[in-house]
């Protein structure tokens, strides 16, 4: 299979997440909800074929599951070889995590961390976070919290290698969640 391009990946979804923004932000439950796998995997294939994407005849369900399964890709095919959040600062933001809850002064130790991300993978994950925050804002209309986008998305971005991640109750939703909060994008 081949490898997803991260510099097409962020092309696409400096394209689609203000489309999405703006047109689909208040539809409740907006990443919750699956779109078709057919129409998802064909836009896929477009994407590999660097086909235009006929995005704008997609439904709102369909293009959330897309740019879901483009960052799943991304973790998935790069594990270790530099998915966005690589290998490394997942483990170190887990330490982050378990140092956050128990009550530890963790930001500054959070914003190194995030500093360390750099490229085309800060790019993503600086247009990924800001999108989800954007989302967020709409929550009394889309009931999509950033809580709620955390347990969407982080198995989707955050690559947790083992059982050890289970025992010291390190979900990737509250990792993520931790992300959202306290990374500051701008």
């Amino acid at each position: 299979m081949k490898v997803i391009n991260k510099q097409k990946v962020l092309e696409i979804v400096n394209l689609l997440f203000p489309y999405i923004e703006q047109k689909y932000g208040q539809v409740e439950g907006i990443y919750r909800h699956n779109g078709s796998k057919e129409n998802v995997d064909l836009l896929i294939m477009k994407t590999f074929l660097n086909e235009p994407l006929d995005y704008q005849v997609q439904n709102v369900h369909t293009l959330c599951s897309f740019v879901k399964q483009l960052f799943r890709q991304l973790r998935e095919e790069n594990e270790f070889n530099s998915p966005p959040f690589p290998v490394n600062i997942v483990n170190a933001l887990k330490i982050c995590y378990q140092l956050k809850k128990s009550g530890g002064e963790y930001k500054i130790f959070l914003a190194q961390l995030l500093n360390k991300i750099t490229g085309v993978d800060r790019e993503l994950v600086v247009s990924f976070t800001r999108h989800l925050k954007k989302v967020a804002e709409q929550k009394s209309v889309n009931m999509m919290g950033l809580r709620a986008l955390s347990i969407c998305w982080g198995p989707t971005v955050l690559y947790m290698m083992n059982l050890q991640d289970i025992q010291y109750d390190t979900d990737p939703s509250q990792v993520l969640l931790m992300v959202l909060e306290d990374f500051d994008t701008e």
